[in-house]
């Protein structure tokens, strides 16, 4: 009978180390996919060269723009 409750003990004990593994790896992979997220969150904006010109094709002098559209490549169907 001791030998039965000794197995059962081992069993749980088992479990409960897969368990913790397990929850790591989970936190472990989220923490990486953040620190990711927000290293490309950081990073320095890109210049965009172009030219400003009314309908009539002529250039607009001082013309400041500000770029609000956010394109997801992945997701975004105007790409392909």
């Amino acid at each position: 009978m001791s030998r039965a409750k000794l197995n059962m003990g081992s069993i749980s004990e088992r479990k409960g180390k897969i368990i913790a593994t397990i929850l790591a790896v989970i936190v472990a992979t989220s923490a990486v996919s953040l620190m990711l997220l927000r290293e490309a969150e950081g990073a320095a904006p890109h210049a965009v060269f172009g030219y400003v010109t009314y309908e009539d094709g002529t250039p607009v002098e001082g013309a400041l723009v500000n770029i609000t559209v956010i394109c997801n490549f992945r997701n975004d169907t105007r790409l392909s």
